[in-house]
């Protein structure tokens, strides 16, 4: 076999040395978005990260294009001899959102007067090793997205996998709080657990292993910053020989991705972000 490999060599060498030097090219190009898409990854990693400490030292902060978060005090009778200080997280969306997508949002215990402060954009650039313009480009172009799905009526979640997410799903926004984040707020005692008997926390706890998907009634979003389509696939519903329903569907099935390509462009990242580190 060896002399035959040899002489057929020359024969394929030349007449496919425009295909070899194509998959070279998108070998290169594909090596070059997986570097970018890991480097985003650990970029939006640490811009989570920080969200949740300057939460945690009682710091607002503000998302430019998409709202303001805080951590509020407030105190919680658990009975009439046992009051406790618990502290629970809230957003509020910026007004512009809000009316130029006329959504609807309740902003219950939002403090107004309290100053706010962006996120440490030149720490987090430091440690992933790019420019402050590079975090601030990744913000903007996940914020500009959030925008074009609102604009275009498309469920859409962002996902800060140290907080929350959160999600806008036809006219609504709404957030849902994961609940390590609040066990780091309240710790695991009365605290905590008189902050998830609050009627404000009743629909907005949820945990890391939750997909955004799950969270709507369409069972479909799109998630950002990874530019995804997630699913929760509805169960059929199981009829047996005497006509008897056997099961029905609750939309709690395994999520199903796929890509988006209409927002690829917007994005400028491609299709096929893994979502491996939202929560």
């Amino acid at each position: 076999m060896k002399p035959l490999l040899k002489h057929c060599g020359q024969f394929w060498a030349t007449p496919y040395k425009r295909d070899i030097d194509t998959l070279e090219r998108v070998h290169q190009t594909v090596t070059t978005k997986m570097k970018g898409l890991e480097q985003f990854a650990k970029i939006w990693a640490s811009t989570s990260y920080h969200l949740s400490l300057q939460l945690a030292l009682h710091q607002a902060v503000r998302i430019p294009g998409i709202g303001t978060f805080a951590v509020v005090r407030k105190r919680v009778a658990l009975s009439k001899q046992d009051l406790v200080i618990v502290e629970r997280p809230v957003f509020r969306p910026e007004k512009a959102v809000v009316q130029d997508h006329e959504l609807r949002y309740g902003c219950k215990d939002f403090p107004d007067h309290q100053d706010f402060e962006q996120l440490p954009y030149a720490e987090i650039a430091s440690e992933n090793a790019v420019s402050e313009g590079t975090v601030q480009l990744y913000m903007e172009r996940t914020t500009h997205l959030f925008h074009a799905c609102l604009e275009n009526r498309k469920n859409v979640a962002i996902i800060w996998r140290d907080v929350g997410m959160l999600i806008a799903e036809g006219k609504e926004i709404k957030k849902r709080f994961y609940l390590h984040f609040l066990e780091r707020l309240n710790g695991t005692g009365k605290m905590l657990q008189a902050l998830l008997e609050m009627p404000e926390m009743r629909d907005s706890v949820i945990s890391r292993h939750d997909t955004a998907a799950s969270q709507t009634s369409s069972g479909r979003v799109i998630v950002l910053p990874w530019c995804q389509l997630e699913t929760v696939p509805k169960m059929p519903t199981l009829i047996d020989l005497t006509g008897r329903v056997q099961g029905k569907g609750d939309g709690s099935g395994k999520k199903g991705r796929g890509p988006v390509g209409c927002w690829q462009g917007a994005a400028g990242f491609p299709s096929t972000a893994h979502g491996g580190d939202q929560n």
